[in-house]
Protein backbone atom coordinates (compact mmCIF):
# COMPACT_ATOMS: atom_id res chain seq x y z
CA UNK A 1 0.00 0.00 0.00
CA UNK A 2 1.51 3.33 -1.04
CA UNK A 3 1.30 6.53 1.04
CA UNK A 4 -1.14 9.22 0.07
CA UNK A 5 0.30 11.81 -2.34
CA UNK A 6 0.38 14.76 0.09
CA UNK A 7 1.08 12.92 3.33
CA UNK A 8 4.37 13.75 5.12
CA UNK A 9 7.19 11.23 4.92
CA UNK A 10 7.88 9.59 8.28
CA UNK A 11 11.16 10.84 9.76
CA UNK A 12 12.55 7.32 10.36
CA UNK A 13 12.45 6.64 6.59
CA UNK A 14 14.53 9.70 5.73
CA UNK A 15 18.15 9.05 4.80
CA UNK A 16 20.76 11.73 5.41
CA UNK A 17 22.18 12.75 2.02
CA UNK A 18 24.64 15.34 0.76
CA UNK A 19 23.18 18.79 0.94
CA UNK A 20 24.21 22.38 1.39
CA UNK A 21 24.73 22.94 5.10
CA UNK A 22 22.28 25.18 6.88
CA UNK A 23 23.53 28.05 9.03
CA UNK A 24 22.99 25.97 12.17
CA UNK A 25 25.03 23.07 10.78
CA UNK A 26 27.88 25.39 9.69
CA UNK A 27 28.21 27.21 13.01
CA UNK A 28 30.04 24.34 14.69
CA UNK A 29 32.74 24.56 11.98
CA UNK A 30 33.37 28.24 12.66
CA UNK A 31 34.38 27.48 16.24
CA UNK A 32 37.32 25.44 14.94
CA UNK A 33 38.84 27.91 12.47
CA UNK A 34 41.82 29.09 14.56
CA UNK A 35 43.26 25.72 15.59
CA UNK A 36 42.53 24.23 12.15
CA UNK A 37 44.43 27.10 10.53
CA UNK A 38 47.43 26.48 12.80
CA UNK A 39 47.32 22.74 12.08
CA UNK A 40 47.16 23.31 8.33
CA UNK A 41 49.87 26.01 8.33
CA UNK A 42 52.31 23.67 10.05
CA UNK A 43 51.72 21.02 7.40
CA UNK A 44 51.54 23.07 4.18
CA UNK A 45 53.82 26.00 4.98
CA UNK A 46 56.11 25.44 1.96
CA UNK A 47 53.12 25.51 -0.39
CA UNK A 48 51.63 28.72 1.00
CA UNK A 49 48.09 27.46 0.43
CA UNK A 50 46.64 27.40 3.95
CA UNK A 51 43.43 29.24 3.05
CA UNK A 52 42.73 26.96 0.09
CA UNK A 53 43.24 23.83 2.20
CA UNK A 54 41.07 25.27 5.00
CA UNK A 55 38.34 25.88 2.45
CA UNK A 56 38.63 22.29 1.23
CA UNK A 57 38.40 21.06 4.84
CA UNK A 58 35.20 23.02 5.39
CA UNK A 59 33.74 21.78 2.12
CA UNK A 60 34.58 18.17 2.96
CA UNK A 61 33.19 18.54 6.48
CA UNK A 62 29.98 20.20 5.33
CA UNK A 63 29.39 17.54 2.67
CA UNK A 64 30.14 14.59 4.89
CA UNK A 65 27.40 12.35 6.21
CA UNK A 66 29.74 10.95 8.89
CA UNK A 67 30.07 14.03 11.12
CA UNK A 68 30.17 12.88 14.76
CA UNK A 69 27.20 14.04 16.77
CA UNK A 70 29.19 14.35 20.02
CA UNK A 71 31.08 17.67 20.11
CA UNK A 72 34.12 16.09 21.82
CA UNK A 73 34.57 13.74 18.84
CA UNK A 74 34.14 16.46 16.24
CA UNK A 75 37.56 18.01 16.89
CA UNK A 76 39.54 14.81 16.28
CA UNK A 77 37.37 14.03 13.25
CA UNK A 78 38.03 17.51 11.82
CA UNK A 79 41.77 17.08 12.48
CA UNK A 80 41.74 13.85 10.43
CA UNK A 81 39.87 15.62 7.62
CA UNK A 82 42.38 18.50 7.70
CA UNK A 83 45.38 16.15 7.63
CA UNK A 84 43.86 14.28 4.69
CA UNK A 85 43.29 17.56 2.82
CA UNK A 86 46.91 18.62 3.53
CA UNK A 87 48.14 15.33 2.09
CA UNK A 88 45.96 15.85 -0.98
CA UNK A 89 47.39 19.37 -1.43
CA UNK A 90 50.95 17.99 -1.31
CA UNK A 91 50.05 15.23 -3.78
CA UNK A 92 48.59 17.78 -6.19
CA UNK A 93 51.64 20.01 -5.78
CA UNK A 94 53.99 17.06 -6.39
CA UNK A 95 52.12 15.98 -9.51
CA UNK A 96 52.18 19.53 -10.84
CA UNK A 97 55.92 19.79 -10.16
CA UNK A 98 56.57 16.49 -11.97
CA UNK A 99 54.46 17.52 -14.96
CA UNK A 100 56.23 20.87 -15.19
CA UNK A 101 59.66 19.23 -14.92
CA UNK A 102 58.75 16.68 -17.60
CA UNK A 103 57.49 19.44 -19.86
CA UNK A 104 60.65 21.52 -19.42
CA UNK A 105 62.81 18.44 -20.07
CA UNK A 106 60.82 17.58 -23.19
CA UNK A 107 61.02 21.20 -24.42
CA UNK A 108 64.77 21.35 -23.81
CA UNK A 109 65.38 18.04 -25.59
CA UNK A 110 63.37 19.22 -28.60
CA UNK A 111 65.20 22.56 -28.62
CA UNK A 112 68.58 20.80 -28.44
CA UNK A 113 67.67 18.57 -31.39
CA UNK A 114 66.54 21.54 -33.44
CA UNK A 115 69.45 23.78 -32.43
CA UNK A 116 71.94 21.25 -33.73
CA UNK A 117 70.30 21.35 -37.18
CA UNK A 118 72.03 24.03 -39.36
CA UNK A 119 68.96 24.52 -41.57
CA UNK A 120 66.79 25.16 -38.52
CA UNK A 121 69.36 27.62 -37.17
CA UNK A 122 69.43 29.50 -40.49
CA UNK A 123 65.62 29.65 -40.65
CA UNK A 124 65.43 30.98 -37.09
CA UNK A 125 67.99 33.68 -37.88
CA UNK A 126 66.00 34.75 -40.95
CA UNK A 127 62.79 34.76 -38.97
CA UNK A 128 64.37 36.84 -36.19
CA UNK A 129 65.68 39.36 -38.72
CA UNK A 130 62.28 39.57 -40.43
CA UNK A 131 60.49 40.11 -37.11
CA UNK A 132 62.93 42.87 -36.19
CA UNK A 133 62.44 44.51 -39.59
CA UNK A 134 58.65 44.36 -39.29
CA UNK A 135 58.81 45.63 -35.71
CA UNK A 136 60.77 48.65 -37.00
CA UNK A 137 58.05 49.33 -39.58
CA UNK A 138 55.26 49.14 -37.00
CA UNK A 139 53.72 52.41 -35.83
CA UNK A 140 55.62 53.67 -32.75
CA UNK A 141 52.84 53.27 -30.14
CA UNK A 142 52.29 49.60 -31.08
CA UNK A 143 56.04 48.93 -31.28
CA UNK A 144 56.55 50.42 -27.81
CA UNK A 145 53.87 48.15 -26.35
CA UNK A 146 55.36 45.02 -27.94
CA UNK A 147 58.86 45.90 -26.78
CA UNK A 148 57.73 46.58 -23.22
CA UNK A 149 55.77 43.32 -23.07
CA UNK A 150 57.99 40.84 -24.92
CA UNK A 151 61.49 42.33 -24.72
CA UNK A 152 61.40 43.95 -21.30
CA UNK A 153 58.97 41.41 -19.83
CA UNK A 154 56.65 43.99 -18.26
CA UNK A 155 53.20 43.02 -17.02
CA UNK A 156 50.06 44.70 -18.35
CA UNK A 157 49.82 46.69 -15.13
CA UNK A 158 53.44 47.92 -15.40
CA UNK A 159 52.94 48.94 -19.01
CA UNK A 160 49.74 50.78 -18.12
CA UNK A 161 51.48 52.76 -15.37
CA UNK A 162 54.51 53.58 -17.57
CA UNK A 163 52.35 54.81 -20.44
CA UNK A 164 49.55 56.35 -18.30
CA UNK A 165 46.90 54.08 -19.79
CA UNK A 166 44.19 51.76 -18.51
CA UNK A 167 45.11 48.09 -18.27
CA UNK A 168 42.22 47.26 -20.60
CA UNK A 169 43.57 49.73 -23.19
CA UNK A 170 47.01 48.10 -22.95
CA UNK A 171 45.47 44.65 -23.45
CA UNK A 172 43.47 45.87 -26.47
CA UNK A 173 46.41 47.63 -28.12
CA UNK A 174 48.73 44.69 -27.53
CA UNK A 175 46.17 42.41 -29.16
CA UNK A 176 46.02 44.84 -32.08
CA UNK A 177 49.83 44.91 -32.37
CA UNK A 178 50.05 41.09 -32.26
CA UNK A 179 47.37 40.87 -34.93
CA UNK A 180 49.32 43.20 -37.24
CA UNK A 181 52.57 41.29 -36.67
CA UNK A 182 50.86 37.92 -37.17
CA UNK A 183 49.33 39.14 -40.44
CA UNK A 184 52.73 40.27 -41.69
CA UNK A 185 54.34 36.93 -40.74
CA UNK A 186 51.62 34.99 -42.55
CA UNK A 187 51.95 37.22 -45.65
CA UNK A 188 55.70 36.55 -45.68
CA UNK A 189 55.09 32.80 -45.54
CA UNK A 190 56.11 32.40 -41.92
CA UNK A 191 53.73 30.93 -39.38
CA UNK A 192 51.68 33.25 -37.19
CA UNK A 193 53.14 32.20 -33.81
CA UNK A 194 54.00 34.86 -31.30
Amino acid sequence: MSPEPNSPIPEETLVRTRHAPSEVESVWLLGHVEWLKRLIQRRVRPLDCCDEVLQEVFLAASRSVNVPEVPSEQESWLARVAIRQCAMAFRSWGRRQRREAEYVEMKNAAADRLASDPIYWLMMCERRDFVREQLGRLEPRLRELLVLKYVNGCSYKEIASRLSMDVSAVEYRLAEARKVMRKRLVEAGLDGGE
